[in-house]
């Protein structure tokens, strides 16, 4: 793709001179005459591939001392240097929020959040609570870790328990 775009440019300069369109100083010297031809362009912001991962806690135990930790990535390619913004929306589950999101089943709920940090201190959410950073390239991947936690001690009936997060990329 960079190869063709760059015959492409070429071409379109070499069409250009030929046709007289382009403009450029002509100097004698002793071997004859030289040109000088200017080029320019410019690079857009541009994110590709948000791509997320599936958190899967282990089995909840309502009576189990420790919290239900486990951790998942987010994936995106930006353009170098380009300040990117991803944030977490609370979830579907009734009564969530960023801080406490809500994993649902038919007849009950567990609490959960999401992080940006292995110590679990930093919740990711929208807004301030979002995470800001460069972008790696176009051709690097930039690879970032949501760490989940279930806290331990919610009196739940037994079912499977599920929600969706919206991940939204902004740059």
């Amino acid at each position: 793709m960079k190869t063709l775009k760059l015959s492409m440019i070429s071409a379109a300069v070499i069409a250009a001179m030929g046709m007289g369109v382009a403009q450029a100083d002509v100097a004698a010297n002793a071997s004859g005459s030289h040109v000088n031809v200017a080029s320019s362009t410019t690079v857009a912001k541009k994110c590709t591939t948000l791509t997320g991962g599936t958190i899967s806690f282990t089995a909840y135990v309502p009576d189990a001392e420790d919290a239900n930790d486990a951790a998942t990535t987010v994936k995106v390619n930006c353009t170098k240097g380009t300040q990117v913004t991803i944030s977490m929306d609370k979830g579907q589950g009734t009564g969530a929020s960023t801080t406490t999101r809500k994993l649902a089943s038919a007849n009950d709920s567990l609490n959960y959040s999401l992080y940006t940090d292995t110590s679990r201190s930093h919740v990711w959410g929208e807004d301030a609570a979002a995470v800001v950073f460069a972008g790696e390239g176009l051709l690097s991947q930039t690879t970032l870790d949501v760490y989940g936690r279930i806290a331990a001690g919610q009196d739940v009936k037994p079912g499977s328990f599920s929600d969706t997060v919206t991940v939204t990329l902004s740059y």
